[in-house]
């Protein structure tokens, strides 16, 4: 009976049944290890964060509009009587403008807050254009209620904050300035931007051109929204790492190591904005649609690649178990259900050194040092355990080859699935090969079974 029992123990079936358990029970540090990265990640953001309350946040720019008040009667039910009345009401008959020019400048730098590096720019952003005659007949107006001498013209700003100093607007054909003041001006709340007042002694008999400059610091994102009814947008900047996004992309774009420089052009049908409109959800709750602009994209973000990294961590712990498995069917050799567990440990600290090594030397260097660490102290602790340097050598070298796969995954996006795949495939083909002869319901076969002895 007892001869039966151990023969079960040393069961290759049962064996690889225990691996799998391991290879399920390391998810606990592991997932333990991916909270630590979510932490790190929030304090990085958090960084981010207390650096933009300051300097500015993601900024979007949208505008301008001119916005011109008149008075219309509307129906008024109040509570007590029995029918609605009349009364004058204020609205704001709202226009975009018929031709917009953008022309920004953006110098970007990185800024530190401790260990994390934030992405920061001071934009210079330049608006030209003109609105066409405003057409109240659209709107159904009567022009004698058009108060012509309260017309604003306003743009909204995301993170009024990063406003860098005063802004002064140039409109008509005479050229007459005026200084931006802070808000919408429209009686607007939940919208940040700046306004200045027109001062119109009556209807525009012409296009009305303006021209206006802004100073604008940011973190991370700048935007724009094509207002105008043809609307064209020049970015350059000397960031040499541009994320292009939103609802379109630039038409023409060049980037090297000295910067970018991109070009959008966008239509008025491809704008799905109304020219003119009296109600705020008709226009100021439409406007972030259409916004596009730039990401100061950081080449490597080694939170998002460790996290990466992470989601394949349970298959590479399975595949070191699964080459230890081999090692011992070709040798003949013994590992004990503890030793896979140190081993799984040690390949589940690889993780937390390269998160801890990433945020000091980078992902790159801390990926080749953590790999290195963990590759090295497996395979000295396979010499000792399997009795031979030369199987501790292989159990390295197939550590190496495994690591070296899991970071060409992580830098390619659109072949990881096809190079994961084939790996798998290769790896399972492998296994069925050396395990062929193998006869899973008998003990685990002795030294030298399934090749000739080893001298080491």
């Amino acid at each position: 009976m007892s001869q039966q029992t151990s023969t079960a123990g040393r069961s290759p079936a049962l064996k690889f049944l225990l691996i799998a358990f391991l290879t399920i029970l390391m998810c606990v540090p592991l997932f333990m290890i991916n909270a630590v990265v979510w932490e790190r990640s929030s304090l990085a953001d958090m960084a981010a964060s207390d650096i933009a309350q300051g300097w500015g946040g993601a900024q979007t720019v949208a505008g301008p509009v001119l916005a011109v008040p008149y008075i219309a009667m509307e129906k008024i039910w109040r509570e007590g009587q029995k029918d609605t009345i009349q009364e004058p009401v204020r609205r704001w008959a709202r226009f975009l403008p018929e031709d917009l020019a953008i022309e920004a400048g953006a110098d970007a730098a990185t800024r530190a807050r401790g260990i994390f590096d934030v992405t920061v720019y001071e934009s210079t952003i330049k608006f030209t254009g003109a609105f066409g005659v405003p057409d109240f007949a659209r709107l159904g107006a009567n022009p004698a209620s058009i108060e012509w001498s309260k017309a604003v013209l306003f743009a909204t700003i995301q993170d009024v904050r990063g406003i860098a100093e005063n802004v002064t607007l140039t409109y008509g054909s005479n050229g007459v300035a005026r200084v931006f003041e802070p808000g919408l001006g429209i009686g607007e709340p939940g919208y940040n931007g700046i306004h200045a007042k027109l001062d119109l002694t009556g209807p525009p008999t012409a296009e009305l051109p303006f021209s206006f400059t802004v100073r604008l610091n940011g973190t991370g994102e700048l935007s724009f929204v094509p207002v105008g009814k043809d609307s064209t947008v020049d970015l350059k900047s000397s960031w040499p790492h541009p994320s292009f996004r939103g609802a379109f992309l630039p038409a023409s774009r060049t980037i090297d190591g000295k910067g970018f420089s991109a070009r959008w052009s966008v239509p008025y049908l491809r704008r799905s904005l109304p020219q003119e409109a009296d109600m705020a959800g008709q226009m100021l709750g439409q406007l972030s649609y259409g916004a596009f602009g730039v990401t100061f994209f950081k080449p490597v973000d080694f939170y998002s690649l460790t996290d990466r990294a992470l989601k394949y961590a349970v298959l590479f712990v399975g595949l070191v178990f699964l080459a230890f498995f081999l090692i011992e069917l070709i040798s003949g050799a013994r590992l004990h259900a503890m030793q896979y567990l140190l081993i799984g440990l040690a390949q589940a600290m690889f993780y937390l050194l390269l998160l801890a090594l990433a945020e000091q030397v980078g992902f790159s260097f801390a990926y080749l040092a953590a790999g290195a660490a963990t590759v090295a102290l497996t395979g000295l602790y396979a010499a000792s355990v399997l009795k031979s340097r030369v199987r501790g050598f292989a159990a390295g070298a197939a550590l190496s080859a495994i690591y070296g796969l899991l970071f060409f995954l992580l830098g390619e996006e659109d072949y990881a699935l096809l190079t994961g795949s084939v790996a798998l495939f290769l790896a399972l083909a492998t296994t069925m090969f050396v395990t062929r002869g193998i006869d899973w319901y008998q003990s685990f076969p002795r030294r030298g079974a399934l090749e000739p002895a080893e001298g080491a």
